[in-house]
């Protein structure tokens, strides 16, 4: 775990974040501080009895940069701003649920621009910190979290006003996921839909003119494929404790792109799940230990940013999950050098998450 954080701190870095720290006089960039506040709906249904008392409530600091360079408009056709968002969650009922501090990385490309308005959509991922936690005794209604430290996903569209050079009021929705990613049990994870508004202020206004738009003429079809590996978690019983075994294969798509940021495709995925062996002893059925699937699969590319998306269904009769032959598999990835990527994934079935890996991807 601390070396996945480590790991995502240093895409902050890649990102500028050393820039935004010590070079506040650089005419190619703009600095922003915002602040916004939340609140909303727990979209997961809470054990009967244990409604919440009041709606979940978001208080967040965003510190961002957005680089005024030919290189960064090229990636996509326009500017994006990127940076860290640290935030207190409060959902609305402290004995069940808790409250939570959270820390992500986030990209936020700039899909329109006007004089006066701007809209952008934000996706970001990083940790939470949950202040309760599962437990058999004192909290056995929690079964969303059951450690402390967790993963944090979210997607933000956003419309600003620009009030001042310096000065805009912000307005969006915001998705946001929290599970451990299957490490530990239980771990159904729990989904927040939430209104915002807040301010951003410009610590160094630069006026970002539109840049001229290369013209998309590579729509070849293209080959992604990955490699992952992590630790799934199973289900305790009766007479067996959870455990963890290895999860871990390949996964290759097909996909055309439908522009600089866009692409769909059909692919398929064949992996080893150490998980189906303890099923076959718990259970005394036949499970697979390998695991096929084929999918529909689509990209997105912000900068040197992929995010994946598949919607997989299980070609291999017995496997971990025969209650749902469906299931997602999200890809989030940083472009190391040239078609080689790095980063995380996460297997789910429907909300709950089954297991997060770690993946490295080639496109061809």
């Amino acid at each position: 775990m601390k070396s996945l954080l480590f790991f995502m701190v240093g895409w902050f870095i890649l990102f500028g974040g050393e820039k935004v720290l010590g070079q506040g006089g650089d005419s190619t960039r703009a600095y922003f501080i915002d602040a916004r506040f939340h609140t909303g709906k727990i979209l997961d249904n809470i054990p009967t009895g244990n409604s919440t008392v009041r709606p979940p409530f978001m208080a967040e600091l965003d510190l961002g940069i957005i680089k005024n360079e030919q290189r960064v408009w090229d990636y996509a056709n326009c500017y994006a701003k990127n940076g860290l968002a640290l935030s207190y969650i409060d959902f609305g009922d402290a004995k069940l649920l808790g409250k939570a501090a959270g820390l992500t990385i986030f990209t936020e490309p700039h899909v329109v621009r006007s004089q006066r308005f701007l809209f952008t959509f934000r996706a970001g991922a990083g940790f939470s910190y949950l202040s309760k936690l599962y437990n058999a005794d004192s909290n056995p209604d929690n079964i969303y979290f059951s450690q402390h430290i967790s993963f944090l996903l979210l997607l933000n569209p956003t419309l600003y006003y620009v009030i001042h050079p310096q000065w805009r009021i912000l307005g969006g929705v915001q998705f946001s996921h929290i599970s451990n990613g299957g490490s530990t049990w239980p771990n159904w994870g729990i989904n927040i839909v939430t209104a915002n508004v807040g301010v951003s202020y410009s610590l160094h206004p630069l006026e970002l003119k539109p840049r001229s738009r290369k013209p998309f003429t590579d729509r070849h079809l293209k080959v992604i494929a990955h490699l992952f590996g992590g630790s799934h978690t199973s289900d305790p019983t009766d007479t067996d404790p959870s455990k963890k075994r290895f999860a871990g294969g390949v996964n290759v798509g097909v996909v055309k792109p439908l522009g600089r940021v866009c692409s769909i495709g059909v692919g398929t995925e064949f992996f080893y799940d150490g998980v189906s062996k303890l099923l076959e002893e718990q259970n005394n059925k036949p499970y697979n230990t390998f695991v096929g699937s084929v999918s529909l699969q689509n990209y997105f590319f912000f900068g040197k940013i992929l995010f994946g998306q598949q919607l997989a269904y299980y070609i291999t009769p017995h496997h971990p999950n025969p209650d749902n032959n469906l299931y997602q598999h999200y890809l989030l990835e940083y472009r190391i050098k040239g078609p080689l990527y790095a980063g995380i994934s996460l297997h789910a079935h429907g909300k709950v998450s089954d297991f997060v890996a770690f993946t490295t991807g080639v496109i061809f």
